[in-house]
């Protein structure tokens, strides 16, 4: 059985960020497959201060605050693939 999976994607709207969210958005969306899409809810929340943070499963998985950089799709991808398992 799979696992539901929430991913909320918190992002600085007067930064500009919307691209990045829609280009890590799309890389899941392209790296899953229907049957692991169907099991994971997106939740998009315009913020502003400078945020660009992802949450799976109301866990911090990245943030650019402390990382000092947006997150590579494919580390994304992988920590949500690991709690698609």
């Amino acid at each position: 059985m799979m696992v539901k999976v929430k991913i909320v994607i918190k992002y600085c709207v007067p930064c500009g960020h919307l691209p990045k969210v829609i280009e890590l958005t799309r890389a899941i969306l392209n790296s899953l497959g229907q049957e692991l899409n169907k099991n994971i809810e997106y939740s998009i929340i315009p913020w502003d201060e400078g945020v660009f943070e992802v949450w799976i499963n109301n866990e911090i998985v990245f943030s650019r605050k402390d990382e000092k950089r947006f997150p590579e799709p494919d580390e994304i991808v992988q920590a949500v693939k690991n709690r698609c398992a």
